[in-house]
């Protein structure tokens, strides 16, 4: 072996060491589309935070729904109530 070829075969490992690595990486995304890819987790988180903003929102709606149903009630069974005994005489002091 010659001296010149030494760096030759250093360069050509090298090179083909670099071959062989963006080729495995290349072949673990889906269409060897890494940016495709990373656009796919995106949209994924996106639609996870989307699906948090809903969610937050119908709790917070179901529990005003449920303030205002229990606050309803509360307020018809006072005005039964008082519908209800003020239709009475009141009792006398002077019996």
């Amino acid at each position: 072996m010659q001296d010149d070829e030494l760096p030759h075969k250093v360069v050509q490992y090298v090179d083909d060491r670099l071959k062989e690595t963006e080729r495995r990486l290349f072949d673990a995304f889906p269409d060897r589309d890494p940016r495709g890819h990373l656009d796919a987790h995106k949209a994924w988180i996106e639609r996870i935070e989307a699906n948090k903003k809903m969610w937050a929102s119908m709790r917070e709606k179901v529990v005003g729904a449920v303030v205002w149903s229990v606050l309803t009630t509360v307020a018809i069974s006072v005005w039964s109530f008082l519908k209800d005994n003020l239709k009475r005489p009141f009792p006398s002091s002077a019996a």
